[in-house]
C-alpha cells in the first residue's frame, strides 16, 4: 500500500508537532488533520509540491510502499521503502556498554 509518510520527514526535520506544523505553513485544518492522521484516499498535487517545498524532498522522500496481506512486491515500489528512523533512546538501550564506548571515542 502506498502512503505518505510525513511523521517520518518531521521525526528527520526535528519537527514535534506535525499537524499544527501543517497549520502554520498554510494547510487547512482539514487537509493538516487528513495528512497527520493517515486518513485520506488522494493528495492534490499543489499540496504535494507544498510539502516537498517545506521539507526540501522530492515525492519519493514523501511517499513510502509497504506490504499489505503478503502481496507480491512490486520492485520499483520497493524502493519507497524506508528504514524507520530510532528514537534516541532506543539507540542506546539497544548498543552494547563497549558499542556506547566506541561511539564516544568517534567524537
Amino acid at each position: 500500500m502506498l502512503f505518505l509518510n510525513l511523521q517520518r520527514m518531521a521525526e528527520l526535520k526535528k519537527i514535534p508537532n506535525l499537524q499544527k506544523f501543517l497549520l502554520k505553513n498554510g494547510f487547512s485544518p482539514n487537509v493538516a488533520h487528513r495528512i497527520n492522521n493517515r486518513s485520506y484516499s488522494h493528495i492534490k498535487f499543489e499540496n504535494l509540491e507544498k510539502l516537498c517545498l517545506l521539507f526540501d524532498c522530492t515525492p519519493n522522500d514523501l511517499f513510502e510502499w509497504e506490504i499489505v496481506n503478503n502481496e507480491p512486491g512490486n520492485p520499483a515500489l520497493k524502493r519507497l521503502t524506508h528504514k524507520r528512523i530510532k528514537r534516541k533512546d532506543e539507540i542506546f538501550t539497544t548498543r552494547s556498554i563497549e558499542e556506547l564506548a566506541s561511539l564516544h571515542k568517534k567524537k
